[in-house]
Parts: C-alpha cells; sequence; structure tokens
C-alpha cells in the first residue's frame, strides 16, 4: 500500500489517478496518518461484441409508424 501526503495528492492529484493500475489503491495521509483512500476502478478491456446476445429478450408489440407523426419536422 502505498501513502501519500495530502498537499502532494493535492498538488498531483490528475497524475496520480491516471497512474494508478486498475483496482491499486494509494493511501492519502495528513500527518502521517491515513485519512482516504484512492482506488482506480477503470474497467478491464472489453469484451468484444457479439451479435444476437439480445434475441428473444425484447418484445415488439405493433409495428407503426403512427407515433413518429410527432418526430416529423426533426427528421427532414
Amino acid at each position: 500500500m502505498t501513502m501519500i501526503e495530502v498537499a502532494h495528492a493535492q498538488a498531483q492529484l490528475q497524475t496520480l489517478i491516471h497512474g494508478l493500475a486498475p483496482g491499486e489503491e494509494l493511501t492519502i495521509a495528513e500527518n502521517g496518518v491515513p485519512v482516504a483512500t484512492l482506488k482506480a476502478t477503470r474497467p478491464g478491456p472489453s469484451q468484444k461484441r457479439v451479435a444476437g446476445l439480445w434475441v428473444g429478450k425484447a418484445t415488439v408489440l405493433a409495428e407503426d409508424n403512427e407515433h413518429l407523426k410527432d418526430f416529423a419536422e426533426y427528421m427532414e
């Protein structure tokens, strides 16, 4: 666990945030006493999209374009 003083953390916050690896923690201390923890929560690498994952999970109750008439001025 890495510990850093508040004054240094305040001056270098953006650098500290971007320098943390996912799941890594940084303890912020004031006069040597831990007061906060900064933890990187960036998601890991995204998974490749696969077509068809939502098949059968959504149901279209009616196929009509009647409701689109209200948006005609926006679709020009």
